[in-house]
């Protein structure tokens, strides 16, 4: 194990700007293709409220996406004890979009984003985006909640039902089939370092503190669509730093506040 240790004697041991801005800059949000969004690629239910987010981005010119409006007759089921088992019915609309990248949105594929810090172990996640990190995935369940509105039938016309509204939701739910796949949002820069604090107590023990300014910048379409960005968004924050007698000044701490 490497424990900070630093000799006030040596000016590398006294923590500087340009010190502590080489640090940050090594950190993983700052390193080259870090900051991603996950796009889903493929035939999928998507969240209704997610239809604008495709639309924006086909329209700059990073997605094909061609969306179907599918109707689902779902069925509920109400007991009580003095009236038995009752029988509802509510007209949901589901919503399939058909994804492909374009060319020009292939150039933002990212296979690797790194999540640690330049210099360690591992230097690239190795995993792949999981559907809980998705922004367009739709996700049904059969609550409370989705009974509102479901009109009572009686119970022998449950056979009634529309059974070509529900073989077409069946034939979209069979047809789904997708990859998730990270895309870059932008990047992040460091602008200024200052209020540098290392007096010579803070030195001898080998750690040091200061604030800096960074921005958000080279903002993609998937940036500005999935994640709001905005080219040069600013934000600041305070770093702890500590010496390590092979490696120098590393970050031991990150905090962040909106400009």
């Amino acid at each position: 194990m490497v424990l900070p240790f630093a000799l006030s004697a040596c000016d590398s041991n006294v923590l500087s700007e340009r010190f502590a801005r080489c640090a940050i800059e090594k950190e993983a949000m700052f390193r080259d293709s870090s900051q991603v969004a996950v796009l889903d690629v493929g035939y999928y239910e998507v969240k209704p409220e997610m239809r604008a987010v495709l639309d924006s981005l086909v329209k700059f010119g990073v997605v094909n996406c061609k969306i179907d409006e599918v109707k689902e007759r779902r069925r509920f089921e109400k007991y009580t004890w003095w009236e038995g088992t009752k029988v509802y019915y509510k007209e949901v609309n589901h919503y399939f979009a058909d994804v492909s990248l374009t060319d020009a949105g292939k150039k933002f594929l990212v296979c690797n984003p790194p999540t640690t810090r330049l210099g360690d172990e591992p230097a690239i996640s190795g995993d792949v985006p999981v559907a809980g990190d998705s922004l367009l995935l739709a996700s049904y369940n059969d609550t409370a909640a989705d009974s509102i509105g479901a009109v009572e039938v009686a119970k022998d016309a449950g056979s009634a039902e529309k059974e070509e509204d529900k073989n077409l939701y069946s034939a979209a739910l069979a047809r789904v089939k997708y990859t998730s796949e990270w895309v870059l949002t932008g990047f992040y820069k460091v602008k200024k370092v200052y209020d540098v604090f290392c007096p010579p107590s803070y030195a001898k023990e080998g750690r040091g503190t200061c604030h800096f300014v960074c921005s958000f910048e080279g903002v993609t379409p998937f940036g500005s669509v999935m994640e709001s960005r905005r080219e040069g968004e600013r934000i600041k924050g305070r770093a702890t730093l500590l010496h390590y007698l092979d490696n120098g000044w590393k970050v031991e701490y990150l905090s962040f506040d909106e400009l």
